[in-house]
């Protein structure tokens, strides 16, 4: 199985060893390469050189709630995902999210605070992708009980 990862150099971390190194313990069957692109713009490009050889994509940036380049990022994604057959995995994490603050705003301390949000999000997102690979059906969502639906009889 080959999965693909890949970020862009305006991401301002590299988390894919570590999440390579908790995912091969897991899928024994698997090839990972990761890569790269300048800028989030052009991650579409990256996906499109790679994604014929890829049984799934995992793309990583970092969320701006209001950044009209992830929005068309995300729409060209989902249409190389549809015209390819190929599941993109579009992992997004917001700015403003533990793991980055201690990135964008290190604290000179005896542990390193850039090794801990890298470790963090290398779990995060490997467990992620182990239900995606493993547990699908973990994704449905949980049927309403009538009680919870406010249905009365």
């Amino acid at each position: 199985m080959q999965i693909m990862l890949i970020s862009s150099n305006e991401a301002g971390i590299n988390f894919f060893p570590e999440m390579i190194e908790r995912l091969s313990a897991e899928v024994s069957d698997a090839d990972f390469q990761y890569f790269f692109a300048p800028t989030d713009l052009d991650i579409p490009m990256q996906v499109k050189e790679v994604i014929a050889s890829a049984e799934l994509v995992f793309v990583f940036m970092r969320h701006d709630e209001n950044d009209w380049k992830q929005r068309f990022v995300l729409e060209k994604l989902v249409d190389l995902e549809l015209e390819h057959n190929v599941k993109i995995v579009k992992a997004l994490e917001s700015r403003e999210s533990e793991s980055f603050s201690i990135l964008d705003f290190p604290v000179p301390s005896e542990s390193n605070p850039v090794l801990s949000g890298k470790s963090e999000l290398a779990e995060k997102w490997s467990a992620y992708l182990l239900r995606i690979l493993f547990e699908p059906d973990s994704f449905n969502p949980e049927p309403e009980s009538e009680a919870e639906s406010g249905s009365e009889e």
